[in-house]
């Protein structure tokens, strides 16, 4: 297997073959707890405007997103995974716009097979990616995945090496995380969602993009 790793908004954009996005805090996280608690899909757009006008489509919609850190007006969640952790969100659709995630989603338009990972879902990942001859990661980063994120980085430094069959220090690579003093989600306050997020192998759903949705594979 042949294992590559270009990150941020152009490495999305020129991504091939099976590809793996990465967004740590929190897209991906988020994405692949609401597909493990049932979500039907997760559709990303890029704008409220668009969220609000399939939620017009779809009155039973979820709406969940972030820009610069805040909640939309109109969205019924922000993209704390430990929230969505606790919503009962089985049987329903959630659209879903970020400052980067769903831009990276969004901009891999030459991608074969689009792939959500992070730290929970990893083990699920590699054994889903397990025959691919190739595999391009993407940590997407942050400030409209233009600037790099150290947990992101480090998550797919992480997948590479488990793809390979390399032995990976998962708790060297958290407390390195931890250490960092850019991580936006404690400066938040929000110290659960860090956790929740560094916690590894606790979710089977792989997520992937189908047809414009976000779905389990």
């Amino acid at each position: 297997m042949r294992v590559r790793i270009h990150g941020l908004l152009e490495g999305a954009r020129a991504a091939r073959g099976h590809v793996v996005l990465i967004d740590v805090f929190t897209s991906t996280t988020l994405v692949a707890t609401l597909l493990a608690r049932g979500a039907t899909c997760v559709v990303p757009v890029l704008t409220a405007r668009e969220a609000r006008a399939i939620q017009a489509r779809r009155p039973d919609s979820i709406l969940m997103g972030e820009w610069w850190g805040k909640k939309p007006p109109g969205f019924h969640h922000n993209t704390s995974a430990v929230r969505a952790n606790e919503l009962e969100v089985a049987g329903r659709q959630v659209v879903l716009s970020t400052t980067n995630g769903t831009l990276g989603i969004l901009a891999a338009q030459k991608a074969d097979r689009l792939f959500l990972a992070c730290f929970r879902n990893a083990a699920a990942l590699v054994r889903r990616l397990a025959h691919a001859a190739e595999v391009t990661l993407v940590p997407i980063g942050l400030a409209h995945a233009r600037i790099r994120a150290i947990e992101d980085e480090m998550c797919a430094a992480a997948l590479r090496s488990s793809l390979l069959g390399e032995e990976v220090d998962f708790a060297a690579i958290e407390r390195r995380i931890r250490r960092d003093p850019s991580s936006r989600l404690r400066n938040l306050g929000r110290s659960r969602d860090v956790a929740y997020c560094l916690e590894r192998d606790a979710i089977e759903a792989v997520p992937e993009l189908r047809d414009g949705v976000i779905v389990a594979s």
